[in-house]
């Protein structure tokens, strides 16, 4: 079974670094360069497993996005993991209580990532 994820970013770095991690472990990846368009993403099924985010982000940040996707019925309960700064320790409270479900920070090991993934969603194929 595939399992898909969507990566929420509007650095087009951290996007491929993220897609090509993901794609290697077997994951279908998707992607989107902020919040407003994640969620348009998100307005038609197939809903994606799990999303990645940033927190800092034009046009919608990571925690209007989080926010947004738990009061929404059909998506409230996908795992959102959010990337944060270590700089920024109160940022990770901001997030909990918004609804990430965890967060990692950058820089990140793709190896790390694909570990918390997998504790959400398992691994694709099965």
């Amino acid at each position: 079974m595939e399992k898909r994820v969507l990566v929420v970013d509007d650095a087009p770095s951290i996007r491929m670094l993220v897609r090509f991690s993901l794609t290697k472990a077997g994951y279908l990846v998707e992607e989107a360069c902020d919040g407003r368009e994640a969620l348009i993403r998100l307005e038609e099924p197939p809903f994606p497993d799990l999303v990645v985010t940033d927190l800092h982000m034009p046009v919608m940040n990571g925690l209007e996005f989080i926010e947004r996707v738990r009061s929404h019925g059909t998506l409230r309960f996908i795992p959102v993991i959010i990337f944060t700064s270590p700089q920024e320790p109160e940022k990770r409270k901001e997030a909990r209580r918004a609804g990430a479900s965890a967060w990692i920070e950058k820089p990140f090991r793709p190896e790390a990532l694909q570990r918390m993934i997998r504790r959400f969603i398992g691994v694709p194929g099965v």
